[in-house]
């Protein structure tokens, strides 16, 4: 059963009847699975489960324009064994109300008590959407974070070291980067209210061509959002559509963000980012456009260095920065060939591989996570429509 936000007097009843995590009931009383879904996999969104066993992911399905959820566990030949949600945007069929094409750029984290958090795009409202995960399968309740108008693309959530959630996204009437977090005492009981702030506007461009031409681009910031919080300092990294250029934004404790422009000029580059924290070192993995490269940005907000980690034709986009056995990492799309690839830097050179399928093509909404002793990559199959999985060892 998903409930909505109309419905959350039924909360605390239903909320009583359920432990907060994701554990699939077996036994007479198991609660099925719902239908595979036709079209899986775009905006993917992946994670672990609490026991450690089991991968969790959110997902957009494409053909019936709804925000999907699912847990898989690994089988002994590599396989995963799905469980399937359909959490918001899916049609009703006791009513044959559908409430809207809902769940592109869907982000998700499950929160230390076990519970799920969702952010996603409702296309049809143009507005920025939660869903929480209560406790067992189908314990949803769903609900708006920014009514608008025209708000919630490029959403990245994360959690607060409390395990409350936040959301970067962009602002696409204003051209600005906001961020929303769950208020003081707000939850699915009282309403999940949220409070929202723009956080970056930036400035228009004016310049020529290579042709010396003049040119002219609006100001606008904050697609490809990412949002990572750690060491109580949050960090966004996004793309500067205005500068054409990679735009990283911190803060710590309460304030205003920090932030300017940190790719190199005169090039478009800052599309697609994923960031990592080491130690006191940030890694900034992001797609150069105009060159068609994958970059590597590391340091501080204090200063960078950037670095091709693969000059392939057409490759680069739809990054996820890693530390894998040791070593910095990132997967991303090749789409001179449609694949998934690999690359980490050895010593002082970058070294990639394909890891994805050759026959198919993959290697887009890519996600990686650890779970047990080895890696899972994951990423949409634009021929079978399905979500493609792979085994990575920890090198």
């Amino acid at each position: 059963m998903i409930r909505s936000s109309l419905a959350l007097l039924l909360a605390p009843l239903l909320m009583t009847a359920c432990t907060p995590d994701i554990t699939i009931p077996k036994g007479p009383e198991e609660i099925p699975s719902d239908p595979a879904p036709p079209d899986a996999g775009t905006w993917l969104s992946m994670g672990t489960a609490p026991d450690g066993q089991r991968l969790v992911i959110s997902y957009y399905d494409r053909e019936l324009g709804g925000l999907g959820f699912a847990t898989g566990t690994p089988q002994a030949d590599d396989t995963i064994s799905w469980y399937y949600e359909q959490v918001d945007g899916y049609g009703d069929e006791s009513t044959g109300l559908d409430s809207g094409d809902r769940g592109k750029y869907s982000s998700m984290k499950v929160a230390p008590d076990g519970t799920v958090w969702v952010t996603y795009y409702d296309a049809t409202f143009k507005t920025l959407r939660w869903a929480h995960r209560t406790g067992g399968p189908k314990s949803w309740v769903t609900g708006v974070v920014d009514a608008g108008p025209n708000v919630g693309t490029w959403c990245s959530l994360a959690l607060d070291s409390t395990g409350k959630p936040e959301v970067s996204y962009h602002d696409d009437a204003n051209g600005t980067l906001k961020l929303a977090k769950l208020s003081d005492g707000g939850n699915e009981i009282d309403g999940a209210t949220w409070t929202s702030e723009t956080i970056m506007t930036g400035t228009p461009f004016s310049g020529v061509d290579a042709a010396g031409a003049d040119i002219s681009r609006p100001a606008d910031v904050g697609t490809f959002s990412r949002l990572l919080i750690t060491g109580g300092t949050e960090f966004v990294a996004y793309y500067d559509a205005g500068q054409q250029r990679l735009g990283f934004a911190s803060r710590t404790g309460a304030g205003t963000f920090n932030g300017n422009d940190i790719s190199p000029q005169g090039a478009n580059m800052g599309q697609w980012p994923s960031i990592l924290r080491d130690g006191e070192t940030l890694y900034i993995a992001y797609h150069d456009v105009q060159n068609q490269n994958l970059m590597v940005a590391s340091g501080t907000p204090g200063g960078w260095v950037h670095e091709i980690a693969d000059a392939g034709e057409f490759v680069g986009a739809d990054s996820e920065v890693v530390k894998r056995g040791g070593n910095i990492g990132v997967i991303y799309f090749d789409g001179m060939n449609n694949d998934m690839k690999y690359v980490s830097k050895q010593g002082t050179v970058w070294v990639a591989e394909t890891v994805g399928s050759k026959k198919e093509p993959v290697g887009f909404h890519n996600e990686i996570v650890k779970l047990g002793n080895f890696w899972w990559v994951a990423s949409y199959d634009f021929a079978t429509k399905t979500l493609f999985t792979k085994k990575l060892a920890d090198e």
